[in-house]
């Protein structure tokens, strides 16, 4: 899992099996939420995140959307490229592979 900023206490962060739409996911010692960060930043989930550090989570993901996007779309396409890769290296293993790989 990712982290992409601490900053005041709150964790900045997205698992390595996400999926669309991109979301970030926003941890303190009070509880946990998930925005998703598309042309506006929309949170869509709070569990026990204070109404101050929702406020304070939207103003870091809305000045740094374009840095975490960019985290997101850089991690999953790593992770593609190199999944390819290893199916790749299946095939060139066994030459009869045919069956799905599951990393």
């Amino acid at each position: 899992m990712p982290t992409l900023l601490i900053l005041f206490g709150l964790r900045f962060y997205f698992y390595s099996r996400e999926h669309e739409p991109i979301h970030i996911h926003v941890e303190s010692s009070d509880g946990v939420a998930k925005f998703v960060i598309e042309e506006d930043v929309i949170l869509i989930e709070n569990k026990g995140l204070k109404p101050k550090d929702i406020c304070l989570a939207d103003s870091i993901l809305e000045e740094n959307k374009i840095n975490f996007r960019g985290e997101w779309d850089h991690y999953f396409r790593v992770k593609k490229m190199n999944y390819e890769i290893a199916i790749t290296r299946l095939k060139l293993r066994y030459p009869t592979y045919g069956g799905a790989f599951i990393p």
